[in-house]
């Protein structure tokens, strides 16, 4: 073997004093450690993990805002409404929106798993926007007793807005602790 491989001259890396911002300690050594990429690329990745999935809970929060008031709308509109050209667009908004707070829970639970805290809220609001729909269908064939029956389906969709919002608060709790870095599970 070639001795001169073996001695072959030890690289050296340039020395740096660096601050750091986070506690304000200097670092004396080499400019880049392997294990530092390692952090940056860890620390990076759990940055755009918490980007995603607050992006995620802001999204479910607005959606859910937004129903919660067509929820409340439609439950109290019956008598007041004009039409039932405009109860139905009522109703079929809250449809809507339920279907759009279902995607933004998949995304939740896509970045949470099977544990995502969205889950009992979307569900509540399902049964919400459920309890008003079925006599909107009989009035507008021309059911009179499906107007009679409105008020407990109204009733019963306000208890479960009730619920919903309840439910809401949990999630909400949970939604802070996992975002905040803790575990959530209160």
């Amino acid at each position: 073997m070639d001795s001169s491989r073996r001695e072959q001259p030890s690289v050296q890396h340039a020395t740096v004093d660096v601050a750091n911002g986070l506690d304000n300690s200097t670092v004396h050594g080499p400019v880049v450690q392997a294990r530092d990429i390692q952090q940056l690329r860890i620390t990076a990745s759990t940055t755009a993990l918490l980007s995603e999935r607050y992006q995620a809970y802001e999204g479910f929060c607005i959606v859910w805002e937004e129903l919660q008031g067509q929820i409340l709308r439609v439950a109290t509109s019956l008598w007041t409404v004009r039409s039932f050209d405009e109860y139905r667009d009522m109703v079929y908004r809250s449809e809507s929106l339920c279907r759009d707070l279902e995607l933004r829970h998949r995304r939740i639970s896509l970045l949470d798993g099977g544990d995502a805290p969205s889950l009992p809220v979307l569900e509540a609001a399902k049964q919400a926007v459920q309890a008003v729909g079925p006599h909107m269908y009989a009035w507008g064939r021309g059911n009179d007793e499906a107007v009679s029956n409105a008020a407990a389906r109204n009733f019963a969709s306000l208890m479960r807005l009730n619920d919903a919002e309840a439910v809401f608060e949990s999630f909400m709790q949970r939604a802070s602790g996992r975002l905040g870095g803790g575990s959530g599970n209160g």
